[in-house]
């Protein structure tokens, strides 16, 4: 049960910062952005969404860190998340990856299971 909690702070987190992109790319928000247009943002369904989606990471982090160390749910959390907004990024905003961030990606995962192997 403590990795599904793990694994729902993952996906809501990356989910969040999906909805939130989508929220934005759809928003007419520019260079000149002022008071009233950040408050009319939380209109938007993909944006509050998000925020929504935020919350429910953060639940899903408090509980997965009271029954799992620190330092292996917050790098797996990290690592996860970001995994998973790569991945999105490129299937729903055609947003480019290139080779770099794929080696930088695997020294992380590398490192995330070092961590969390040395953490036993």
């Amino acid at each position: 049960m403590k990795w599904f909690i793990l694994l729902l702070a993952i996906s809501s987190n990356a989910f969040a910062s999906i909805l939130i992109k989508k929220g934005v790319s759809e928003s007419s928000f520019g260079n000149k952005v002022n008071l009233t247009e950040y408050f009319v943002m939380f209109l938007n369904y993909s944006i509050f969404s998000g925020i929504v989606f935020y919350f429910i990471s953060f639940v899903s982090y408090a509980i997965a860190l009271s029954v799992l160390p620190l330092n292996v749910v917050h790098p797996v959390t990290t690592s996860g998340a970001i995994l998973l907004v790569l991945v999105s990024s490129c299937l729903f905003f055609d947003e480019k990856v290139s080779s770099s961030m794929i080696i930088g990606f695997a020294f992380i995962i590398a490192g995330v299971f070092l961590v969390t192997k040395g953490s036993h």
